[in-house]
Order: structure tokens, then C-alpha cells, then sequence
């Protein structure tokens, strides 16, 4: 019995449908609603498109002198053990790790590989390394972690092309609230691909580090003086 089947009878919940979409200021009567699937999606990259372009338009001179200025203001560092978690490496037990520790069934990305048959390939590469006693000796397979691993550990030496669309991911629009015909109304999940979340997976404890040691940091600033 396998995991389609125990979920023939199971309830599934219904996606949320966008049926139109209210176009930007068109003022012509009778034209207010996108209904075309490729053209709402458009509509709704657009959208947050501008979003994340707000702010980017300050000159480089300045942005780099804000940054200077809030660094200066800021007296908690890094601790040695915390130090030496960031300068850590990726390594193929890592990636391995953080394989194994993913959901086989979690949504893929856009290149369509998900976890599962990630998983498959490694197995089916640590099956290719147990030698049978009186057959023929095998080959190993495709080393899946192993190209991960030296993969990961270029981008961290030398970084990546421009355009490379590594991190990239498919954008799903999730209901929040008021009118279901205004984009501004959803939320939006991206979902990458599965190794750029391999990727992240090992870097974890480096994140939590830096996770920490800002709220810290802001708990202090923010704490008032008990007569105020």
C-alpha cells in the first residue's frame, strides 16, 4: 500500500481559483477585468516587480553610508563558536544531510525535481557501491551529493554568473483578505528549486548565528528606561 493509494478517500482541499484580476487604471467601461490566465500572471509579476523596486533608486554614495552608520551604532558581535560557524564550508556530509532531511513530497520548483528523486538517485548511487560476493563487480553511479558538494563550494569561492537562475522560483499568490480581485490582496509564496534549498539547508546554523545576535542587538535598542 503505497502513498497514492491511502490517499484515494482522503479529503482534499480545493485550490483557491483566481477568476479575474482588476487591471491598473484602465478607465474604459466594461474593461476592468483581466480573465486571461497569461496575462493576470503577468499582471501579477508586474505587481511585485514594482514592489521590490521601491527604495532601489537611492545612489550607491548613500546607501553606503547609512549601512556605515548603523554598523557603528551597533555593539553586539559574534562569538568565537559563532565565528567559526559562519566560515565553515559546505561539505558532501552536509549536503547529504540535508537531502535525507527533506520532505520527498514537498512541491518541486521550475525545474520540476523535487526531493524524492533526489533521494532516488543517491540511493540508487550507494547501492552501486555494495559489491555482491561472486558477481561482477559493479560501477558506482551518478554521485549526486558529491556534484552537489563541489557545485555549492564554487559559488561560494567564486559566486555566480549573472545569468544564472539558480535562485529562482515559481511564484504562488495566496488569499489574505477584502477584495479577491485586487493582487495586492494575496501573498506570495515562491517556491525554488530543490537543490537551491539543499543549498540553504547547511547554512542553517551560520543563519540562526546572525538570527540571534540581531535580536539581541534590537531588543537592546528598543528596551526603554523604567521611568519613561
Amino acid at each position: 500500500m503505497g502513498r497514492y493509494f491511502s490517499s484515494l478517500n482522503k479529503y482534499m482541499k480545493l485550490r483557491d481559483v483566481i477568476y479575474a484580476l482588476c487591471k491598473p487604471e484602465t478607465g474604459q467601461p466594461g474593461d476592468e477585468y483581466e480573465k486571461k490566465s497569461q496575462k493576470m500572471a503577468e499582471q501579477a509579476k508586474e505587481y511585485h516587480k514594482q514592489l521590490q523596486a521601491i527604495g532601489s533608486v537611492i545612489p550607491e554614495v548613500f546607501r553606503e553610508i547609512n549601512t556605515l552608520t548603523v554598523l557603528d551604532a551597533l555593539s553586539m558581535e559574534l562569538t568565537n563558536n559563532q565565528k567559526e560557524v559562519l566560515k565553515g564550508c559546505v561539505t558532501e556530509n552536509k549536503v547529504e544531510t540535508a537531502l535525507r532531511s527533506g520532505e520527498s513530497y514537498k512541491s518541486a520548483g521550475l525545474d520540476g525535481i523535487s526531493y524524492k528523486l533526489w533521494k532516488s538517485v543517491h540511493e540508487t548511487y550507494k547501492k552501486s557501491l555494495v559489491q555482491v560476493e561472486g558477481e561482477e563487480k559493479k560501477e558506482p553511479t551518478f554521485n549526486i551529493v558529491k556534484m552537489m558538494n563541489e557545485v555549492f563550494n564554487h559559488f561560494e569561492e567564486h559566486g555566480m554568473i549573472e545569468r544564472a537562475r539558480f535562485s529562482e522560483g515559481w511564484m504562488c499568490p495566496v488569499y489574505k483578505k477584502n477584495d479577491k480581485q485586487k493582487i495586492a490582496n494575496y501573498r506570495p509564496i515562491t517556491t525554488p528549486n530543490t537543490d537551491y534549498k539543499i543549498l540553504k539547508s547547511p547554512h542553517k546554523p551560520a543563519c540562526t548565528c546572525l538570527e540571534n545576535a540581531a535580536t539581541q542587538e534590537s531588543s537592546e535598542l528598543c528596551t526603554w528606561p523604567k521611568n519613561h
